[in-house]
Order: structure tokens, then C-alpha cells, then sequence
């Protein structure tokens, strides 16, 4: 079974704030998970039992052993005979049996690829997932210490008599705000991380994961031409259907020959009156009924398989360059926001301007929501824009 894994180099939050973090975390995750996935183990027991069934259809016929008894006048005495017999069809039909289960073996194997891939991707989902919950944390936690600075500010103002309570309460419910939804981020993580222990078979993973790992730009630069080449070679599912449309093929020549006549060969072993005879049997089956639409219905298989791979194809490319333009678009958005949001100047202006009386806590605290949606569109378009390359990246 072969997977190709491209080494990710892991880049620093975008929001430029310096984590330390190994270098290869998420490939190690997801490593990790392929390794410990239980669903995955129970997919590849099932491919090898099903592939077992199908072998034990190609063994030959049990022999047969018959042994009979005869009682006869006391002047003839009794006689028996005993034989061993072994049955087999036309051998043709081995050797294009065999051919079927080689060609399924290689199907199964693709398929357990092919079920690594959607695991990985699933788990990859999952921690650019992780990733952004904890950017959009630690922006409303950055948010939060200032508003809980401001608001302790005006508590102790309001006893003073320095500032109404007015004001003091209006600050007061934004801090409660945003401790909400930081709460709500919060509980989101936990979420996250029991379902990423849970792929991992109920075991915590050993590495932790920061930031969005750096992308393989070389896959936006792809012609739509060179895209079919890309998914029909890369991906194992498009890989099983074609060997699964060749065991189909095998299967239907089988089914023709099996219409054959079919042997049987055996010994035989008699005694009558205290004389033994030795001697051999043979034996024709004539399967005129049995074998009846069984090649036909291989073909047919063998031509849907066909147009699913082509239907598989078509699927993939498209989604592909849907992910592309996703893509694209969403580095667009992040890169228009990126030096706009990527700043604590925005809120140190506007809290200068609070203190000098400039404009009112009502208008700091619209203008302090204006600036955290910006910063949440722009974690979003940053977030959508990893989880297009994702799909671009699927088979890494």
C-alpha cells in the first residue's frame, strides 16, 4: 500500500504573534490519527475478509468419497464398492478466477488508500477547524483585556463621581459580551479537540497544533488539463474502480467458460464374491443452466464501473477548480484586510480618543464593534481560504 505524504512546512500566525510549535505538526496529527483510527482498522479487516471469501470461491470442489453396499441370495453373496472422486470445472475458469481476485486484491488495496485520504482530510478539516477557533480566541481575549481594563477603570470612576453610571454600565455590558463569546470560543475548542481525540481512537494527540500550515502554491498553478492528469494518477478511488472493472472483466470471462462442460475424476474400489475389481470413473457436467446470465451480469458491472470512474473524474476536477476560485478569492479578501486589522492601533486610538473626551463611550463601543467584525472577516476569509487549499491538497 503506497501514500504519498509531502512534508508542510508550519508557518507562524499570520497575525504575526510568534508560538512555539514544531515545525511538522500537522502532518505529525495526522500521522498520528491514520496510525490509531479505529474506523480505518475495521475498513481494512473487512477489504481482507471479503477478499478471503472471494478467494475461497475460486478453491476447487471438496473430493467426494462414496462407499455403498449391496446384500444379495447367500448362494451370491453381498458385494461393495467404495470410490473417491474429485469434480472440476472447465481450466479456463481457474486461471480467469485468479486474474478476478488479483484484480480485486489491487482494488481493496486502493481502497484502503482511499479511505487514509478521506480520514487525513477529515482530520485536516478538523484542525484548520482548531486553528481558527483559536485565532478568533486570542482576538476576542486581546479585545477583552482591554474593555475589562477600561470597565474596572470606570467602576472605581463611577465611585468617585468622575463618570455616570451610565457609562459605566454600557461598558460593562460590552465586557459581558465578549466574555460570552469568548466563552462560546472556548467551549467550541473543547468540542474540537474530543472529536480530533476521538478519530484518534480515544487517545490525545501528542502534538499540538497553532497555525495553519504553510500551502503548496504549485497546485494553483495547474492548467485544467494538467488537473485530469493530477487527480486520475493521484487519486486511489478512480485506481479501484479500474481494477475493480478489470476483476469485473475477469469475472464475466469466467462466467463464460464456466458454461463449459466441467469433469470429474475418480477411483473406484468394488468387491463382489471375495473378488476385488479396481478401476477409475470420469464424469461430465453440462452447466446449461446454472451459468445462465451470470457473464452477462459481469459485463454489465465491468460498464458501470466505467462510468463511475468517468463520473468519479469529472466530480473531482470540478470541485477542484471550484476550490481553486474559492481560494483565490478568499486570499483576495484576506490580503485587502490583512494590514487594516493586522494592528493594535485601531483600539489605542480609539481608547486616546475616549480619554480626551473626543467621542462618547456609546460611539467607543460602535466603533470598537466595527473593528472586531472586520478582525472576524478577517480570520473568516484567512480560514476559507485554508480550507479551499485543503481540498486542493487533498492527496498530500
Amino acid at each position: 500500500m503506497k501514500k504519498t505524504i509531502i512534508t508542510i512546512a508550519i508557518a507562524a500566525l499570520i497575525s504575526g504573534t510568534a508560538l512555539p510549535l514544531h515545525a511538522d505538526s500537522f502532518n505529525e496529527i495526522l500521522d498520528e490519527v491514520t496510525a490509531n483510527n479505529p474506523a480505518l482498522k475495521s475498513r481494512a479487516a473487512t477489504s481482507q475478509a471479503s477478499l478471503d471469501e472471494m478467494r475461497a470461491e475460486g478453491n476447487l470442489p471438496d473430493p467426494e468419497v462414496e462407499f455403498s453396499h449391496r446384500w444379495g441370495p447367500a448362494e451370491a453373496g453381498n458385494k461393495w464398492d467404495i470410490s473417491v472422486s474429485q469434480s472440476f470445472d472447465w481450466p479456463g475458469v481457474y486461471a480467469a478466477r485468479s486474474k478476478a481476485v488479483k484484480s480485486t486484491s489491487a482494488a481493496m488495496d486502493y481502497l484502503v488508500q482511499s479511505d487514509i485520504i478521506d480520514t487525513r482530510m477529515e482530520t485536516r478539516l478538523l484542525l484548520l477547524d482548531i486553528v481558527n477557533t483559536r485565532q478568533n480566541i486570542a482576538a476576542l481575549e486581546s479585545i477583552y483585556d482591554g474593555i475589562a481594563q477600561l470597565s474596572d477603570l470606570y467602576r472605581k470612576a463611577v465611585l468617585q463621581g468622575e463618570v455616570t453610571r451610565l457609562d459605566y454600565n454600557k461598558i460593562e455590558i460590552e465586557r459581558i459580551t465578549i466574555e460570552g463569546e469568548l466563552d462560546n470560543a472556548r467551549a467550541t475548542l473543547d468540542v474540537l479537540n474530543s472529536s480530533l481525540t476521538a478519530l484518534n481512537g480515544g487517545i490525545p494527540v501528542s502534538t499540538p497544533v497553532e497555525s495553519y500550515p504553510e500551502p503548496d502554491l504549485a497546485v494553483m498553478a495547474m492548467t485544467p488539463a494538467d488537473i485530469a492528469d493530477y487527480i486520475t494518477s493521484h487519486d486511489p478511488a478512480i485506481a479501484a474502480n479500474r481494477h475493480s472493472g478489470e476483476a469485473a472483466d475477469a469475472l464475466a470471462t469466467a462466467a463464460r467458460r464456466s458454461r463449459l462442460p466441467g469433469f470429474s475424476v475418480g477411483y473406484v474400489h468394488e468387491n463382489e464374491m471375495g473378488e476385488n475389481f479396481n478401476g477409475f470413473s470420469v464424469g461430465v457436467s453440462l452447466p446449461f443452466f446454472s451459468s445462465r446470465h451470470k457473464a452477462k451480469a459481469a459485463e454489465w458491472s465491468a460498464t458501470s464501473l466505467r462510468y463511475d470512474n468517468d463520473m468519479l473524474v469529472s466530480q473531482r476536477v470540478a470541485q477542484f477548480t471550484s476550490a481553486r476560485a474559492r481560494a483565490l478569492a478568499a486570499k483576495k479578501t484576506a490580503d485587502a484586510y490583512r494590514p487594516v486589522v493586522e494592528t493594535d492601533d485601531n483600539l489605542t486610538l480609539l481608547r486616546k480618543a475616549l480619554d480626551g473626551g473626543q467621542i462618547s463611550m456609546l460611539t467607543f463601543i460602535q466603533e470598537e464593534n466595527y473593528f472586531r467584525q472586520a478582525r472576524r472577516s478577517y480570520l473568516d476569509a484567512l480560514y476559507n481560504y485554508h480550507l479551499a487549499l485543503a481540498e486542493l491538497m487533498r492527496y498530500e
